[in-house]
């Protein structure tokens, strides 16, 4: 009996501690007034900031930090955390979870609480990886559900994304950027009419306040959050591992320096396409048969190297020819490579395939794609539904090479 007692002690020193020991960002949180904001609703996010310092070589030092106040038991679901991230070029430091209980004793959650599992999906490999944990069970009306993480990223692009919104109500949500001296920081909001800034020496401060939830809807459009985008500039002539994008010009310079050298064929390949349209005379059906040889390879993803542009990279039309298999860039660059072989010409197209609403024609971006299909062109013999008018490319026909049909 004695035994047991010690070890109640115990875990209660390990586990359990008053709240004196939060943080100050947190308890600070803690005496947040949720106000008219919170009526009627089932969780209210008390507190939501983003830190982003950029050293001068591009590095990011990011440090994020969230409180949500469960108010009845049908926001229980909102006491979790689900951090996507790559190991590629991203290191997590810190990874801290508190959970503040009505009576006021606290629970911290560390490493060995918080799960860490690689994110496969379809591909064979990747370096994505999902940090999380959920107290939902655990977590009763009047809690306040935290925690903070602190990470390292070697970024490729010079963009950042930040939602201020959920489906809960938010009290409050800033984004804080530093950059270095002589850089110039741009930020654009999207839904929402203004979100002031603060400049402080080399820090800007976005916030926002008072914003009710976004009520969930099937099918409606993923980007209906208020919303900010940050353009970070280094000086002309700085070395940098950052990739800037002032227009849709420079994201296209961008994937063809990493497509187009990976587009060649072989002699094999030259007369696989001449044995697939062999007889065929009507440039439609010349297409289609490459198409069906494309549709027919195997698809497989394997990514690595993404903070060095490796997701948008596709392996050499060869290599996918000779092992068939790839994933949707692969896919659409053997195309590419096997109708160059019959002097058709074609070009790799970005797409979102999920939602529509993601990518902005303002705002150039590679943060909203997550496909790859492609445009043939096409003499104005050809006619279909998918052929669509280029300005400067004229007549194309879209083809999805990883469509089943």
């Amino acid at each position: 009996m004695k035994l047991l007692c010690l070890l109640v002690l115990l875990a209660g020193d390990l586990y359990g501690m008053g709240v004196d020991n939060a943080p100050v960002w947190l308890r600070s949180a803690m005496g947040v007034d949720a106000g008219e904001v919170a009526r009627e609703a089932a969780a209210v996010v008390v507190h939501d900031e983003g830190y982003w310092e950029i050293a001068s070589d591009g590095t990011m030092k990011i440090r994020l930090r969230y409180a949500v106040k469960i108010l009845k038991k049908e926001g229980r679901s909102e006491a979790e955390v689900d951090h996507y991230y790559n190991r590629d070029y991203t290191q997590i430091r810190d990874f801290t979870v508190w959970l503040i209980r009505p009576g006021g004793g606290m629970t911290e959650y560390g490493a060995k609480q918080i799960s860490d599992r690689a994110i496969l999906g379809n591909d064979l490999y990747s370096e994505s990886r999902r940090r999380s944990i959920s107290l939902e069970r655990e977590v009763e009306p009047g809690s306040i559900f935290a925690y903070e993480i602190v990470k390292e990223q070697r970024a490729l692009f010079s963009q950042i994304d930040w939602w201020f919104q959920g489906t809960s109500p938010v009290v409050q949500s800033r984004l804080i950027v530093r950059a270095p001296e002589k850089w110039r920081v741009e930020g654009r909001l999207f839904n929402r009419a203004e979100a002031p800034v603060r400049v402080n020496g080399l820090t800007q401060v976005w916030e926002v306040r008072d914003l009710a939830g976004l009520k969930y809807e099937p099918g409606m459009p993923g980007d209906i959050s208020a919303r900010m985008v940050v353009n970070l500039f280094p000086p002309a002539g700085e070395s940098t591992s950052l990739r800037p994008f002032k227009t849709w010009q420079d994201i296209s310079k961008f994937l063809s320096e990493l497509s187009d050298p990976q587009s060649d064929y072989n002699p094999a390949m030259e007369r696989r396409a001449r044995e697939l349209t062999a007889g065929v005379t009507d440039e439609f059906d010349r297409i289609r048969a490459i198409g069906k040889f494309a549709q027919a390879v195997n698809y497989v993803s394997i990514q690595t190297d993404l903070g060095r542009g490796g997701g948008y990279r596709p392996n050499s039309a060869a290599s996918v020819f000779a092992r068939n298999y790839g994933d949707c860039k692969d896919k659409a660059n053997l195309m590419r490579a096997m109708l160059k072989a019959l002097q058709i010409e074609s070009y790799p197209v970005t797409i979102n395939a999920t939602d529509r609403s993601v990518v902005r024609e303002e705002f150039p971006s590679l943060h909203g794609f997550n496909h790859c299909i492609l445009a043939v062109r096409v003499g104005a013999g050809v006619r279909s539904a998918a052929v669509v008018e280029a300005a400067e490319l004229g007549r194309l026909l879209l083809f999805d090479p990883t469509d089943p049909y």
